[in-house]
């Protein structure tokens, strides 16, 4: 479905989710791909990140609460 600029202003809620799921039905496999290699790797680096992050950021905060109570 191929809609002006001046149509997407006219398109509601309800009718843009029935046209998304269309083209979901449509084209399953481009879909498919697209989320192996675009979400999947962005999540696992969002992961990755918050797990080597957090430990670092906890010892960063024990370190300097430690130096604040030893003043």
């Amino acid at each position: 479905m191929e809609l002006g600029s001046g149509d997407l202003s006219a398109v509601g809620a309800a009718e843009l989710v029935r046209v998304s799921a269309s083209i979901l039905r449509a084209a399953p496999r481009p879909f498919t791909l697209l989320t192996a290699c675009l979400i999947f790797p962005l999540s696992f680096t969002v992961l990755a990140h918050s797990l080597f992050t957090h430990p670092i950021l906890l010892r960063i905060q024990s370190a300097s609460s430690g130096a604040h109570s030893a003043e």
